[in-house]
């Protein structure tokens, strides 16, 4: 190192995520030491610095320069900005499958707190109060190598959402994500809607008291989706008071049983279109 010229260092200008921070590198300093100091600039660098990529002036990016290669020629990296490229640390080498193949899963619970009412010969009226959505999208990923995956997602109306550590952002392109995904089954990302939230099902429930001992209680489920659409393995949980002993019930699909210990119906349909049952 006391053999190097104030003309052989080189001031480089490095970008992580949405920050940007400026090193000094000159020919012959050690790559773990330049691998600290970036981690050191960059905290939440996800994995082991493994190279650079000049961002064009597009926010593309250019030919990968190996952090072995920098090293020994800095000037590569003289003029514009480089992203920091990094070794996952979720991800080890050597994977390798015959056939490449990536799934996403969606599941999206949805809560709502709805007030009836009664308006006799039958009918109800349904109050929405609120209603909130929370997804997971899970992802399982056999694909070789260190495979860059992307998604695009067009809803609008997400409150918050919580990434994987493998998962960026793409600060250019609104509703795009880009990762590398771990091998094997992992969460790629959690949110939560409050806004503009569409119901799968309108439920309409009449309720009355024939007598002391006995309760009536009629419901409607309508699919609130297209025709094209259907819904599989749909369970209506219908609470009950905790003295039920007995029960009898009709029903135009499904099955319905009473579960003691959760003190309730449970009416299960395998199969609901856009159409009323009850």
């Amino acid at each position: 190192m006391s053999n190097i010229s104030e003309k052989d260092v080189v001031s480089v200008t490095i970008a992580h995520a949405d920050e940007e921070e400026v090193i000094l590198l000159a020919p012959g300093v050690p790559p773990e030491e330049i691998s600290d100091a970036v981690k050191s600039l960059f905290p939440t660098l996800p994995g082991t610095l493994k190279g650079f990529r000049k961002v064009n002036k597009d926010h593309t990016l250019g030919p990968f320069i190996p952090l072995t290669l920098a090293t020994k020629v800095p000037s590569l990296l003289e003029d514009g900005s480089f992203q920091v490229q990094v070794h996952p640390a979720w991800r080890r080498d050597g994977i390798h499958y015959d056939k490449n193949e990536l799934y996403l899963d969606v599941s999206e619970s949805i809560n709502l707190v709805m007030i009836a009412e009664d308006l006799g010969n039958g009918n109800s009226k349904m109050t929405l109060v609120d209603t909130d959505v929370a997804g997971t999208m899970l992802v399982r990923s056999r694909l070789s190598g260190m495979p860059g995956c992307k998604l695009s997602y067009t809803s609008q109306n997400i409150d918050t959402i919580v990434y994987h550590p493998c998962v960026k952002a793409d600060k250019y392109e609104a509703g795009i994500v880009k990762f590398i995904p771990p091998d094997g089954q992992t969460e790629l990302a959690r949110y939560r809607i409050s806004k503009h939230v569409k119901l799968p099902f309108r439920v309409l429930p009449v309720i009355r008291q024939l007598d002391e001992h006995h309760l009536e209680v009629k419901v409607n489920i309508k699919a609130a989706f297209g025709k094209d659409l259907s819904a599989s393995d749909v369970v209506l949980r219908i609470p009950c008071p905790r003295n039920t002993t007995s029960f009898t019930s009709k029903v135009s699909k499904g099955t319905v049983s009473y579960y003691n210990e959760l003190e309730c119906l449970l009416w299960k349909l395998v199969l609901l279109v856009l159409s009323c049952l009850e």
